[in-house]
């Protein structure tokens, strides 16, 4: 379809606007990409969610500006180009969206492929760690397991697979522990949600990753892993098509997050203070509990000679083996780990 000019406008910024303000809007167009105009409100280019990702693995932060990360190249048409015509260029050059922009390089508008048509089956499988204690969400775990804790009136590992079935995948696979009965009984074989589901049991705690052992046979095509006690608004599917254009032989979400240092900072140089810094925020990059892997690593899972490892375990033995082939995708999206209640009812707060 064509976007109603109203609402492409909203997704045409400035070139001297941030990578923050092209965040902003891509959320509230959710269109997924931000039309960039000069200051004659000529057409520059493009900015869609790889080239934010992109410019993250080079060490931009939101605030950078987008003429550093615009697409300059993007495929466009004219505004007498056939609807038939451009769907065919989309699915040939792979994009879901094509500016229409005129000789003089006005924008006159913006094609849309239509999402209820492109969403297409995936036969990866779906792996959901959903076998842990939950002990620190003691008492809301004493009768349930942590990921049938409702957000926003719903369970989150519903939430998850609902989510991950309308970007195209089918096929789930969950890894149930404690009190995992109420999981299975709740979910079945998937059939009510219109999925698949099977189980795997850990009669103990095999940790966020030692339960891959226990996938027999090997899967065929990469695997998305996901911790089940994450809120978050990242697209299953991005993570997977990065990872695919990657090469990569596993990827993990990775999350910026800013520490502020509850003390002064002090410098010393040869007995004397050379500097102060007062409460610094430390930046780090961080683990957000999401993971592809394709089938080369099944192996590697299986050299493992204890039952209980962690994905940091299993990425630290890749980072050995294939040190040019495990790739970060960093995140930008709102996301929350409920660890403890605080979490909980922060995810109650952001979702209601």
């Amino acid at each position: 379809m064509t976007i109603k000019i109203e609402h492409w406008q909203r997704a045409v910024l400035d070139i001297s606007k941030s990578i923050r303000e092209s965040i902003v809007a891509m959320n509230e167009t959710s269109l997924r990409i931000v039309l960039v105009v000069d200051a004659d409100q000529k057409f520059v280019g493009t900015v869609g969610d790889g080239d934010i990702r992109r410019g993250m693995l080079l060490g931009l932060d939101l605030d950078s500006k987008l003429e550093i990360i615009v697409f300059k190249s993007p495929v466009t048409v004219h505004a007498g180009v056939s609807r038939s015509k451009v769907l065919a260029i989309m699915k040939m050059s792979r994009v879901h969206q094509i500016p229409i922009v005129d000789s003089d390089l006005q924008i006159l508008g913006l094609h849309l492929w239509d999402e209820t048509s492109f969403v297409e089956y995936r036969a990866n499988i779906f792996f959901i760690v959903a076998g842990g204690l939950g002990t620190r969400l003691r008492p809301y775990t004493e009768l349930l397991p942590k990921p049938m804790i409702k957000v926003d009136g719903k369970p989150m590992l519903q939430q998850i697979i609902e989510k991950a079935k309308i970007e195209g995948f089918r096929k789930f696979v969950i890894a149930v522990g404690y009190l995992g009965s109420v999981i299975e009984e709740y979910f079945k074989d998937g059939s009510e949600f219109d999925v698949e589901i099977s189980y795997l049991h850990e009669s103990e705690p095999l940790g966020t990753a030692g339960a891959l052992k226990l996938i027999d046979p090997f899967p065929e095509k990469s695997i998305v892993v996901t911790n089940s006690d994450i809120v978050s608004d990242i697209q299953f599917g991005d993570i997977l098509k990065f990872h695919e254009d990657q090469a990569a032989i596993a990827t993990m979400a990775t999350r910026i997050h800013d520490l502020v240092h509850p003390f002064g900072v002090i410098k010393l140089e040869l007995g004397k203070i050379s500097q102060i810094d007062e409460k610094p925020t430390i930046r780090t990059n961080i683990n957000a509990g999401v993971y592809i892997l394709s089938p080369l690593v099944f192996p590697i899972i299986q050299s493992f000679d204890r039952e209980q490892f962690d994905m940091t375990d299993l990425f630290i033995e890749l980072l050995n083996k294939y040190p040019q082939k495990v790739a970060a995708f960093p995140m930008y999206e709102e996301w929350i780990d409920v660890g403890q209640e605080s979490d909980l009812l922060r995810a109650n707060k952001d979702r209601s």
